[in-house]
């Protein structure tokens, strides 16, 4: 459990910990007993309980969370992959994404530097602002409220729908 005995030493009162040996954690029995109100939640695990917290924190409205997942999500559809244009607005470069190939790598092979950990869109390290376009999100950090604002990306895995977009690259 990484962090947690920082978190002991400066919460001591606010901390509760569930291990995998009392069964599965009932997310909305916690947060039920959370106050949600100028807060903000944050949640890294399993598929399963990620989700949960996802579900839980939509129901309730719009209040801040952040999730991470262990693994990516799993989409019931997945898009077909086309090749697309991106215009880096920072840059002032036109890159062409490849249909088998991310705009982190487009990026990357074109000399533009941006942040990328994960690869597999779980980690948030490669978010960027949307500038122009309309995107197909495939990540696991976005919040449905976030995707739908459309106002930014994870560049590792999501992907333009269109022709062609502009990013704050």
């Amino acid at each position: 459990m990484p962090y947690l005995d920082e978190l002991l030493a400066f919460y001591p009162e606010k901390i509760e910990i569930v291990t995998s040996e009392q069964g599965r954690i009932n997310i909305s029995n916690v947060l039920d007993r959370s106050n949600l109100d100028n807060s903000q939640t944050y949640g890294c695990g399993p598929s399963s309980m990620m989700s949960d917290i996802e579900q839980y924190m939509t129901s309730k409205g719009n209040f801040d969370y952040h999730i991470e997942y262990f693994k990516p999500k799993i989409f019931s559809t997945k898009p077909e992959l086309k090749e697309f244009t991106v215009y880096c607005a920072k840059s002032q470069a036109e890159i062409t994404v490849p249909e088998d190939e991310s705009i982190l790598v487009a990026a990357d092979f074109a000399g533009i530097e941006v942040e990328g950990d994960c690869l597999e869109g779980t980690c948030g390290a490669c978010v960027t602002n949307i500038i122009k376009g309309e995107v197909i999100h495939m990540d696991s950090v976005l919040t449905a409220a976030e995707r739908d604002a459309g106002e930014k990306m994870m560049i590792c895995v999501s992907r333009a729908i269109g022709d062609r977009i502009v990013l704050d690259l």
